[in-house]
């Protein structure tokens, strides 16, 4: 049994045991992968031909090349640029440079282990349905980070830039809540994973107070899925050990903690959607640069090292 089998088997026993307790419960249901060991079974990997460039899976054909796979590693943050050298102890990138081969092999498992996971993710809504609870589920489905997945030749996470491109930095995010809304609407406001805890009090009629002056981070999403409303935020915040992004609809800034190791970056998303031009340096987004600076200067200044706690009131 792999450990995405495992998580679903658990699940679906709970959501079996809280059918017949007939009362409210919260599962959250963490599946491991993708991620190492990229090891997936055989039927899932079957899936994908690795064998050459393709126009992609859905077309019937090869896995699709990404579109940035072959950047100079020169354009890159010298920490990416160790990782194309050789010298990332995991990861031969200098090798896969060489042989595509090596690039498609880690694309096929990658993509199986979703396929796996999609596949037991189908299995506990079945759950849900058969138990006659899927109409009284809210259902959310989301990740803590993407992946690389070849683009910019990278591969996973890569914690110099996982919190700056967006093929690292923007996870899906899905909620299903049966008879509320409209279904399958689609919000591309900018939303953090800090407003989920919020979200849910707010569907569950808890109200959160304010505790020590430091307010709850995030926002409720409820009136952007009730149709009522959409997420008021001009920008976004991500932030790791290594640097900082703010993020705007059109724009993204990332400020480094150590800008010997990672220059700090500017990425018009607009016309530039792959992110392969730095534009921090560029007189012309100066104006961009200064107002995303300011943007999150204010935001520090607001947002304290730690926080509070929150007590409860039905």
């Amino acid at each position: 049994m792999t450990m995405e089998a495992y998580t679903a088997h658990e699940t679906i026993r709970f959501v079996k045991e809280m059918a017949d307790a007939k009362r409210p419960f919260f599962c959250w249901a963490s599946f491991y992968r993708p991620h190492q060991p990229y090891t997936p079974v055989k039927p899932y990997l079957e899936m994908f031909d690795a064998s050459r460039w393709g126009s992609g899976t859905r077309n019937g054909d090869g896995i699709a090349k990404p579109p940035s796979l072959e950047q100079p590693p020169a354009e890159l943050p010298s920490l990416f640029q160790t990782w194309h050298q050789g010298k990332n102890r995991i990861w031969r990138l200098d090798e896969a440079v060489r042989d595509h081969q090596h690039f498609r092999n880690y694309l096929a498992a990658y993509y199986a282990l979703v396929a796996e996971i999609d596949h037991h993710i189908g299995r506990i809504l079945q759950t849900l349905e058969q138990t006659g609870q899927l109409e009284n589920t809210i259902i959310i489905y989301t990740a803590d980070h993407g992946d690389f997945v070849g683009t910019h030749g990278m591969v996973e996470k890569c914690a110099a830039g996982h919190n700056v491109y967006e093929d690292t930095l923007r996870v899906p995010l899905i909620i299903a809540w049966p008879g509320v809304g409209r279904a399958r609407q689609v919000c591309d406001d900018l939303v953090e994973l800090v407003d989920l805890f919020p979200t849910v009090l707010d569907a569950a009629g808890i109200v959160c107070r304010e505790q020590a002056g430091y307010p709850l981070p995030g926002q409720s999403l409820l009136p952007c899925l009730t149709g009522q409303g959409r997420v008021d935020r001009r920008f976004a915040i991500s932030e790791n050990r290594l640097q900082t992004t703010v993020i705007s609809a059109s724009y993204k800034l990332a400020v480094s903690h150590d800008p010997q190791k990672i220059p700090p970056m500017l990425f018009d998303c607009v016309t530039d959607p792959y992110e392969l031009a730095n534009r921090y340096h560029d007189p012309e987004y100066l104006p961009v640069r200064e107002a995303l600076l300011h943007d999150l200067q204010q935001w520090q200044a607001r947002t304290p090292g730690c926080g509070g706690a929150c007590s409860a009131e039905r």
